[in-house]
């Protein structure tokens, strides 16, 4: 799709037709579904073979497909696991702009203190209550 010309926003508008087609039994459709759900295991297969070498470790999924809900994510983290047996999928703490927030700070060299992390989650739940 990149060699076509698309843009990042135009490829993932494809996403909810891809899904659609899906649903409605539509082989390669599902195809593209699978191979996709592959492609992301096998990243996180090598970042955990580099970084947690076959111990357990925790895998926050963010971004809109990997959080779709049906089909998809029940099927990526259904791919994840059967690659990695060592990984634990859970929810996010804090949504992304929070986390960049606290990145923003380490940046500026501004310490965390436990009264920053509170907020912000206490702030993610009140949003996703």
């Amino acid at each position: 799709m990149h060699n076509r010309g698309l843009s990042r926003e135009e490829i993932g508008m494809l996403a909810p037709r891809v899904i659609e087609a899906h649903l409605k039994g539509d082989f390669t459709a599902t195809s593209i579904l699978h191979d996709a759900a592959a492609e992301l295991a096998a990243m996180v297969a090598t970042v955990a073979n580099r970084l947690f070498s076959n111990e357990p470790f925790e895998l926050i999924l963010v971004g809109g497909l990997a959080l779709s809900g049906d089909p998809f994510q029940p099927l990526l983290i259904d791919t994840i696991r059967r690659v990695v047996p060592t990984v634990r999928v859970t929810d996010p703490e804090m949504s992304p702009v929070h986390g960049a927030a606290l990145e923003a700070m380490r940046a500026d060299k501004i310490p965390w203190s436990a009264d920053i992390i509170a907020h912000l989650r206490a702030h993610h739940n009140e949003s996703h209550a």
